[in-house]
């Protein structure tokens, strides 16, 4: 799991830049794995 967040992580800051790719990245780990809640607080 870990190599697919480092690789989410290196294309979100192609698109978004370095600072918002860890967090969207995460979401995007999140949203798959089905970890994330309603109110998006992990």
């Amino acid at each position: 799991m870990r190599d697919v967040t480092e690789i989410l992580t290196s294309l979100c800051a192609r698109l978004y830049g370095p600072r918002p790719a860890a967090d969207r990245a995460r979401a995007a780990v999140d949203a798959a794995t089905g970890a994330a809640t309603e109110d998006g607080s992990g």
